[in-house]
């Protein structure tokens, strides 16, 4: 879900300036959550089992979607068009 909502997110984040460096961090986040899951799936799983590393994901999952839905708000327009699109009331 992260993957798939983090895009969007950005482009209504950050500002046209600042969009290249952050399109080129997001870029980065790829390779490397993945070598880090793997090594930490990896060393969860062979410490404390198989399913401890699956809840320890869901815990991951859960606190991001927490920290999105609550710290991730709407840009507001500055002014509200007529319904015909040629107007600002």
């Amino acid at each position: 879900m992260v993957m798939v909502s983090a895009p969007i997110l950005i482009f209504q984040w950050f500002e046209e300036s600042e969009l290249g460096s952050a399109m080129g961090v997001y870029g980065l986040n790829m390779p490397v959550a993945t070598i880090a899951a793997f090594n930490a799936v990896g060393f969860v799983s062979q410490k404390v089992g198989w399913r401890a590393s699956l809840l320890l994901a869901t815990a991951m999952n859960g606190s991001a979607l927490l920290c999105c839905a609550l710290l991730i708000k709407e840009k507001k327009t500055s002014q509200p068009m007529a319904l015909d699109g040629s107007h600002p009331i």
